[in-house]
């Protein structure tokens, strides 16, 4: 694998690793929606929970979705492709 390569699946784990704490807030928020103690104060307002989740998120999709525009912002796009034809 080329530095470039390995760069591209470094940069797609971290999307995985934010979208797993989307989900883990996400989650949070359904747990205090729906549990009997929804009426006490939390340590973190629900709506405040939420947006966090949601820009975990929006940046696990820029990550995952768009790691080879990123790749090439940090590497200069190669001149020749990093396969041969078969």
């Amino acid at each position: 694998m080329t530095e470039r390569q390995v760069f591209g699946v470094v940069v797609r784990g971290l999307g995985v690793y934010f979208a797993a704490w989307g989900v883990q807030k996400t989650f949070t928020v359904l747990f205090f929606a729906f549990s009997k103690y929804s009426t006490e104060q939390s340590r973190y307002p629900i709506m405040d929970v939420f947006t966090t989740g949601l820009v975990w998120f929006a940046v696990s999709y820029v990550l995952i979705r768009k790691a080879d525009w990123i790749v090439d912002l940090a590497y200069e796009r190669p001149n020749k492709p990093d396969r041969t034809p078969e």
